[in-house]
């Protein structure tokens, strides 16, 4: 994994993209840092940045159930703080050619380092507020690209599509993790507006599309296909015709058809651990977690998780005890007690 993350380090040093994209870049960096919702959709590319590299890492790693997200987020946080400090630098025209070899190989280093980072417990699951629902109605969205793999893209198979808009992309990870080997996954990132955010989404998603090819095989790249929906045609096709920088819905196709659909926070979760219930698979193949951590079974789950009350304990303690008729979550059965508050 160090070798995964000192590639990366050095991808993104080096910056392997057209030079018109980072000079479109450097007129981006005022709006991101003067601008509250650029902020936030920066924020989130790279999240999603961080979670298909700690993603494949994990594919590469092999050990079932190591989570390297989180180191790969530290990573890359790193490296944007290197590289706001070689600009400043820069523009101030402090920069030696030697200082610089320097600090690049000690950033390197630091992220090859970052790859012992202690991954810590699982995140939680979402609970699921919603519950997906049938239709039947045309798929026929329009031809497409991979942004991150840079080649041309036909959506007309079968499979799960997951629209987020720049404020939802930390989304995807659970998706990921509970979708089945068999369905196939694709990312449609959108926006609300367009003008102000595509260049940043535009730039941002084909950066980090440059940097997994120079360093991460793709045999381990995520089972996700990206595709950023500037002029809104395939969420039309999806049956939204308007989109914004909250939106977060999942349709699945099949035979040709939008056959169920799921709109609201979880709802690609939703789809995707429905349909891995419905298929009869203890554990979805992607997910490198103990069973438990799947999400399984997806549709009886309950949006709202039953609650016994036990009497109050001589200290005037109330106890608060989960119930789960399906077992135990992921982090197995847990207490929680609330303390009354005295005046």
């Amino acid at each position: 994994m160090a070798r995964v993350l000192g590639a990366v380090a050095r991808a993104w040093l080096d910056d392997p993209v057209p030079a018109g994209a980072m000079a479109v870049w450097r007129e981006l960096v005022p709006q991101v840092q003067a601008e509250e919702g650029s902020r936030l959709a920066f924020a989130e590319l790279m999240t999603l940045y961080a979670t298909l590299l700690g993603l494949a890492m994990e594919r590469l790693d092999g050990r079932p159930g190591r989570r390297l997200v989180r180191p790969a987020t530290a990573a890359l946080t790193l490296l944007q703080g290197a590289s706001q400090r070689s600009a400043l630098a820069a523009a101030h025209s402090v920069t030696r050619s030697g200082t610089v070899r320097t600090e690049r190989e000690d950033v390197v280093r630091a992220c090859e380092r970052l790859a012992r980072l202690d991954p810590g417990p699982a995140p939680l699951l979402p609970v699921l507020t919603l519950k997906p629902y049938s239709l039947d109605a045309p798929w026929t969205p329009p031809p497409v690209v991979d942004v991150l793999r840079g080649c041309p893209l036909t959506l007309d198979g079968d499979g799960l599509v997951v629209l987020l808009g720049l404020r939802r992309l930390s989304a995807l990870e659970s998706v990921v993790r509970a979708v089945p080997a068999e369905l196939s996954l694709t990312l449609i990132v959108v926006t609300g507006d367009p003008g102000e955010r595509g260049p940043l989404a535009r730039f941002a998603l084909a950066r980090m599309g440059a940097h997994l090819r120079a360093a991460v095989p793709e045999g381990v790249w995520p089972d996700v296909r990206i595709v950023y929906d500037e002029s809104g045609r395939v969420a039309a096709a999806a049956g939204l015709p308007s989109v914004h920088d909250g939106t977060e819905t999942a349709v699945r196709v099949s035979g040709g058809r939008l056959v169920r659909r799921a709109d609201g926070r979880g709802a690609g979760y939703a789809l995707a651990s429905e349909y891995a219930g419905h298929a009869g698979s203890s554990v979805p193949a992607r997910h490198t977690g103990p069973p438990e951590e799947a999400g399984l079974p997806g549709p009886t789950r309950q949006a709202e998780t039953p609650v016994t009350r036990a009497p109050s304990e001589p200290n005037g303690d109330t106890v608060q005890r989960t119930a789960n008729a399906n077992g135990p979550r992921d982090t197995g059965a847990r207490e929680v007690i609330r303390r009354d508050e005295r005046g």
